[in-house]
C-alpha cells in the first residue's frame, strides 16, 4: 500500500464529526482515483509534492510548505510524484459517505471497503448524505457541459 494515514481527530480517532485532521504519508508513484468531496479539505504539504488533476482546469502541483484548499463539490485526482507527507484538514470530518471515490481497480475497491468498515461505528447515514447532496449524484450521470448548464440555470 502506498499510503499510511494516522487520524488525529475525526470520526475514527475522536468520534467527532466536526472536523478531521490526519498525518498522511504517500509513497512515490501512489495515486488516488477521481474523488468528489462533500466537505471542504485543506491539504498542507510537509515534504514532497502532490499533483492535483482537476476536471476542466489546469493541474496544480502543491509543494513542500504550501497549502491548497479543495472546496466541497470539486472533482479531482491527486497523485504523488515523490515520497510525500501531508496534513489534510476536513470540515466536516472525513467520512467515506462524504467522499465519492471512482475506484476502477480491485485495490481501490478494497481501499473503499476498508474505509467503510473503519468508519462503520461513526460518521453519517448514507441516505441522509445522498438526499442532502443529490445534485452531486446527478453530476456523475451527465456530461460536464450539461452539468455546467444546469448550474447556470440553477436547476
Amino acid at each position: 500500500d502506498g499510503f499510511h494515514i494516522d487520524e488525529l481527530a475525526g470520526n475514527v480517532a475522536t468520534n467527532d464529526d466536526t472536523l478531521s485532521i490526519a498525518f498522511v504519508s504517500a509513497k512515490s508513484g501512489a495515486s488516488e482515483p477521481w474523488l468528489t468531496l462533500h466537505y471542504d479539505e485543506w491539504i498542507a504539504v510537509r515534504t514532497g509534492s502532490i499533483a492535483i488533476e482537476q476536471e476542466g482546469l489546469a493541474s496544480v502541483t502543491v509543494r513542500e510548505g504550501q497549502t491548497v484548499k479543495i472546496p466541497k463539490g470539486t472533482r479531482f485526482r491527486p497523485s504523488f510524484p515523490e515520497d510525500t507527507t501531508y496534513i489534510p484538514v476536513c470540515v466536516p470530518a472525513f467520512s467515506p459517505d462524504r467522499c465519492i471515490r471512482e475506484d476502477v481497480t480491485e485495490e481501490g475497491k478494497e481501499v473503499a471497503s476498508n474505509l467503510k468498515k473503519l468508519h462503520g461505528s461513526g460518521g453519517v447515514d448514507d441516505l441522509e448524505v445522498c438526499l442532502k447532496d443529490s445534485p452531486e449524484v446527478l453530476y456523475h450521470m451527465t456530461s460536464a457541459a450539461e452539468w455546467k448548464q444546469a448550474l447556470e440555470d440553477k436547476v
